[in-house]
Formats: structure tokens, C-alpha cells, sequence
């Protein structure tokens, strides 16, 4: 018997565990917060990024402005923290 299993060794359901142990469900509970919030700031980063991507190309067409291709590199960086190759990486090995 452990805390995940009843005595006759069948597995405790999450709500009978969440009775049982209030703290461990209010961690696990903080923990998920936390791992939305980071995930949500990502996302504005790579948010942010392609906004910067698109008004530098609007730029460039409507009024003749020049894409600079390492501007556009470091936002992506400091977007993802992956360089190009290491992206292209990630892309190939999952698709």
C-alpha cells in the first residue's frame, strides 16, 4: 500500500487523493500555475517576435525599407533561445 493505492492495492482515483491529501494537490495545483504563466510568457515572446518580423516586412513593401536578417535573427533568438540550425533541427526531427 502506498499513498497512490488502497489496501487492497487497487489505484486511489485523483479525487479520493485530492480528499486525502489537500497539500499535495494544492502543489501540484501551484505548480501547473506556474508552468501556465512561463508557457503564456513564451508565447508572447514568439508573439512579440513575429509582430517585429511582420512590421519589418510591411516596411519593406510599403515604404522600400531593407529586411535586416540579423535584427530579424536575434529577435527569433531571443524569442526561443534556439539559433536557426537548432530550430531547423527541432522542425526536421519532428516532423
Amino acid at each position: 500500500m502506498n499513498k497512490y493505492h488502497d489496501q487492497e492495492g487497487n489505484p486511489i482515483t485523483l479525487y479520493k487523493l485530492v480528499r486525502k491529501e489537500p497539500d499535495w494537490a494544492a502543489s501540484r495545483i501551484e505548480f501547473m500555475n506556474n508552468k501556465i504563466a512561463e508557457l503564456e510568457a513564451a508565447r508572447f515572446k514568439l508573439l512579440d517576435c513575429m509582430l517585429g518580423i511582420s512590421d519589418a516586412c510591411i516596411g519593406e513593401i510599403t515604404m522600400s525599407y531593407k529586411l535586416d536578417a540579423e535584427h530579424i535573427g536575434q529577435w527569433i533568438y531571443e524569442a526561443t533561445g534556439k539559433t536557426n540550425p537548432e530550430l531547423t533541427k527541432i522542425i526536421k526531427d519532428n516532423k
